[in-house]
């Protein structure tokens, strides 16, 4: 099928409702399926063993792992059609519904046929570029990167910024929101609590440089305490006694409160950062119904 090319957001967006390409068919070989599931480590036998496939899969034969199936749509897609619109790169925003109805045996042809449904701006991912959102933490030697718990708080000052809708409600379970200084609890606790010695820290310096780089520490979407707060919506913030981040998270409940904001501060006793994520804990299970409820009763179903 010949390469279709959409020059432009405009041409796209008059494109709703249409298909726009037709890919050639591609083989699924049983070595295209080796290799998916040594990259992924899914190495179940109706996969890989086609001589016991034949006898035991209701299929006679082995077939594709439903995430190779998916993740062809990737190269099917660049087949069809070609974006030339703009813009530095395309990212994969995600999948609302994904269903594997039908297997794929080895040796299957596919091909993927593509239809714009829809064609949406969101000017506040766009405005948000340069947010840095990153925590950097190390497991068994390997960095990875989690985004940090204060970006709630971050994201609902810079949509204020930008003018745009503020969400239905906030949760703010355990952040930062002032990293121009150390807080108290941050000399006195570490991720797990009571954990050792603790190096003393400058109360009046600067922390997390990693994470801030080079911008002004007290920049208010950086920090949100330094922002203009008034207008938020409804705010649940939760933390503990023994919280590394209990004085930012309460410091920042005062903030909210002084600007008018339906803020509400629960402390639990005696438990580290982010003790809800620790499932055996009964206190667990109060949290995550508190955070719930809250959510529930702000948002709705």
């Amino acid at each position: 099928m010949p390469l279709r090319v959409i020059h432009s957001l405009d041409e796209l967006k008059q494109l709703t409702g249409q298909e726009i390409g037709v890919s050639d068919w591609q083989i699924i070989t049983q070595e295209r399926i080796h290799q998916f599931a040594e990259a992924t480590g899914d190495h179940q036998w109706i996969h890989i063993d086609a001589e016991r496939a034949k006898t035991e899969s209701p299929y006679g034969t082995t077939i594709a792992h439903g995430f190779l199936s998916l993740s062809a749509i990737s190269a099917l897609l660049a087949a069809a059609v070609r974006l030339e619109i703009g813009g530095k790169m395309g990212i994969n925003y995600g999948l609302n519904r994904v269903r594997f109805p039908s297997a794929v045996p080895a040796g299957a042809r596919v091909r993927g046929r593509f239809k714009i449904l829809t064609v949406e701006d969101f000017e506040a991912l766009a405005a948000l570029e340069g947010l840095k959102v990153e925590r950097r933490y190390f497991l068994a030697g390997h960095r990875k990167v989690e985004l940090m718990p204060n970006l709630t708080a971050e994201v609902a000052v810079k949509l204020k910024q930008l003018g745009l809708p503020q969400p239905a409600a906030l949760g703010i379970f355990s952040g930062l929101a002032d990293f121009s200084r150390t807080a108290d609890s941050q000399q006195l606790f570490a991720l797990n609590g009571f954990s050792g010695n603790i190096a003393p820290q400058d109360p009046n310096a600067a922390h997390d440089g990693s994470y801030v780089g080079k911008t002004d520490p007290r920049d208010p979407v950086l920090s949100p305490l330094f922002a203009d707060l008034h207008g938020f919506p409804p705010t649940l913030l939760i933390t503990s006694t023994r919280d590394l981040l209990l004085s930012n998270t309460s410091i920042f409940h005062r903030a909210l409160l002084r600007s008018g904001v339906d803020a509400k501060l629960v402390v639990f006793e005696a438990l580290p950062h982010a003790f809800w994520y620790h499932f055996q804990l009964p206190e667990t299970q109060e949290a995550l119904e508190l955070m719930a409820k809250f959510f529930d009763d702000n948002v709705g179903r």
